[in-house]
């Protein structure tokens, strides 16, 4: 016999609850990968945009990273990167937007 106080008490809670509860984290999680990108970017001297699917993409100045060891050497191992126009390279994070299209992984490197 478990002791009373070891005992769990179990909570029942209905499918809709379980899916707002779901959504709710989701949101909750998106929102701290938005703002650790933004942070990235901030400390990389980059500009963060969302591209026509709605990835979340960051512009890095050529100037500041001007070959491609530059920018491999600073990205994290899930991001992607292309060579970008007007002097930028362009950075994929594979972060999409709430709504928009989702895959689960970005663009492979090359």
């Amino acid at each position: 016999m478990v002791p009373e106080e070891r005992q769990a008490t179990k909570m029942k809670i209905t499918k809709r609850q379980l899916r707002r509860i779901i959504k709710e984290e989701k949101a909750r999680l998106l929102q701290e990968q938005q703002a650790s990108q933004q942070a990235w970017a901030n400390e990389h001297g980059g500009e963060v945009d969302r591209d026509e699917e709605g990835q979340t993409i960051i512009y890095l100045s050529k100037e500041e990273y001007p070959s491609e060891g530059d920018i491999v050497g600073i990205l994290p191992p899930e991001w992607d990167y292309g060579d970008g126009h007007d002097g930028e390279w362009t950075v994929y994070t594979g972060l999409y937007s709430a709504g928009s299209i989702s895959r689960s992984h970005p663009r492979k490197r090359r």
